[in-house]
Parts: C-alpha cells; structure tokens; sequence
C-alpha cells in the first residue's frame, strides 16, 4: 500500500498531468488524504476559513491512480453543507473505500482493511486545527484524542490479530517543519503498544521520519497533489516547499520500504516523480530527520530553536499525558483563529 499525503483536484483531469510519474508507482494501490468535498454537491459554506473543493473529475483521477481508499479526517471535509450519503457514495460506486469520516462516531472510526497486505489502516483528524469531531449521533471526523485512538488500535488488534495496524494521522501545524513533542511522545508510545506504521499529513510539508522500535514513523508526507489556484474568494498561496511531497511504499515489512519523492507544478499543471529511495537513501528526507537520535526533553528543546511557527504565538504541545495543559491550549488556539478568519474574510472581499 502506498500512502500519500494531501490530496486536491479542482481542475479538468487529463492523464497528461501524471505522465511524469512512473507507470509502476501509478498501478499501485493507494490511500490519500482526500481534503476537500466536490463542488458539485455543496451548498452553504461552513468554515469561516477558507473553504476549499474538489470536482466530480476527482474520481477519474483518483481511479487512474489507482487509489482504493480515501481519508476523509481531515478539517476540510466539513468546509460545505452537502448530502453525505451522496458525497460518499460518489466514492464508492467508483470502487473507491472511504475512512476517517461518517455521520456518525461509529461509522466514522471504521477502519480500511486491504486484505491483500493484511493492514488494518485506522484514520484520525486533530480538533485542534478544526477537524470537526463526529459524536454519537452527529457528522464528522475520527477524533485524533490520545485515549481514543489507543483504544481503536487495541479494540482492532484484538478483533483482527493475524494483522498489521497502520495509522493515517491529519494533525501538526501548517508548514511545521518537526512534529510536535507530544504527537512525536504519543508516536513512539503508539509503536509501543504494537501499532506498525505511522503517516501523517497536514503541514503541507515534508517532515522527517523515525524508525523506532523497528516501526516507521513519516511525521508529514506533504501535498501529493494540492494546486495552487482559487478556491472561491481564496487565492490559494503556498510557501515553495509545499510543491515537494512524498509517497511511502509500505507493507509493514521494513525491508520493502519505498519513499517516492514527486514534485507537482504549482497551478497543478502537472506532478512528475522525482526519484525512488529505500529507507534511508533519500538525502533531503534524512537532513529533515536530525532530531532522531533525541529523547523526548532533548526534542522539546530542539524543536523550540527550529520550528517554523516561532513567533505566531503557536503553543507547544509537550506531553500527551498533560492533559489540563492540553485542554488550555485547545481553547487558546481555538480563540487565536478568531481574528486570523476575520483578516481572511476582510482580504477575500476586497
């Protein structure tokens, strides 16, 4: 299975926009995180961000790339009001699974299971970055919660234990260089328990990897297909190492490890493959990997002097377990957006 990072298509599809990819990395199955809804099937906006959208030419797409599962825990997927039988449905009668979504708690937990590799792939959304949380009887997101995602990998591991749990995570900052010390804290405790990969998504960047415990860890696979144009009033504008991302073959056997580095145009033109690596050959991916060798004081200090988000009044997330601390930065940062969205709206009407 080849999992992807972020995924977007709001434009006409031509097979002539993958052509630069190897034929052999497009005939493998994938999972992408799928961060938008279709265009065709929205009504009123929700989010008082920015509002982002796909079209129905997604799914061809999607089915010429070979992708069997979308993630849909992300905090754009509730952007719109739309039908969510409809909006799921279009997935499904393409043959395409969907996870990390659903109108309800339930449905939203139920995980991806591709039989061929024996992997159970669980898929989690961050509140904090506005991944609207399902609940019992209402639409939304897997929550990515510390306790609620250990009880998924131990409820599967004991319902499904000839397989592999992987997990497929939207959390971090937006172009964060370095994982949080917290999620980077809960990684290795997740790996601890017996989860067998980790793939995040979000910062719209690459972000170093771990292998720990013999595990991997890939902190944020950045955008593999996310063009760079209006999404409504938003002209949509990315800092240049957005336009790399990369791909991991993985099937929970270390030793077949694949890291595919690709490249994307920024209007979306095109996206091209740029190299394959076993683990460890990919440069530009170690040099983002420094931190590896660090305990978990040690990274909190390092990731102080080099995160990108310095001086945005970002709070670091230091320990998973803390939980009053954490619950007080959830309402802070919930509160700091309040006046970015009122500058977005202002700049979008002008």
């Amino acid at each position: 299975m080849i999992f992807t990072g972020d995924f977007i298509f709001p434009g006409n599809f031509s097979k002539d926009i993958f052509e630069e990819l190897d034929s052999e990395f497009i005939q493998k199955p994938k999972i992408v995180n799928f961060e938008s809804t279709f265009i065709e099937f929205n009504t009123k906006q929700k989010t008082k961000g920015i509002a982002l959208f796909s079209n129905l030419k997604a799914l061809k797409a999607l089915k010429h790339l070979n992708v069997v599962c979308t993630s849909h825990a992300n905090n754009h997927v509730t952007d719109y009001d739309f039908d969510y039988e409809r909006y799921i449905n279009a997935f499904h009668e393409k043959g395409i699974d969907t996870a990390g979504f659903g109108k309800n708690l339930n449905e939203a937990s139920i995980p991806f299971i591709y039989e061929e590799e024996k992997l159970i792939i669980l898929s989690f959304g961050w509140e904090t970055i506005r991944c609207k949380a399902a609940k019992k009887d209402k639409l939304g997101v897997n929550p990515y919660r510390y306790k609620w995602v250990e009880e998924q990998v131990h409820k599967y591991q004991k319902k499904f234990p000839e397989y592999r749990i992987v997990l497929f995570i939207h959390w971090n900052y937006e172009f964060e260089t370095y994982p949080l010390p917290a999620d980077r804290q809960f990684a290795h405790h997740l790996i601890d328990i017996g989860v067998d990969g980790i793939f995040g998504h979000h910062p719209h960047v690459i972000n170093g990897y771990e292998v720990y415990k013999n595990k991997p860890i890939f902190y944020s696979l950045g955008n593999f297909y996310f063009p760079q144009v209006r999404y409504g009033n938003h002209q949509l504008n990315f800092r240049d190492t957005a336009l790399d991302g990369i791909s991991v073959d993985y099937n929970g056997n270390l030793n077949d490890l694949r890291i595919y580095h690709h490249k994307q145009d920024k209007q979306g033109a095109f996206i091209k493959l740029e190299g394959c690596y076993k683990l460890g050959e990919f440069e530009k991916l170690n040099q983002l990997s420094g931190f590896r060798d660090l305990g978990h004081k040690s990274y909190i200090n390092f990731y102080r002097e080099h995160r990108f988000h310095k001086n945005k009044l970002l709070p670091v997330y230091k320990n998973y377990n803390s939980t009053l601390e954490i619950k007080c930065f959830n309402v802070f940062v919930k509160f700091r957006q309040i006046p970015i969205d009122i500058i977005t709206k202002l700049k979008n009407k002008q």
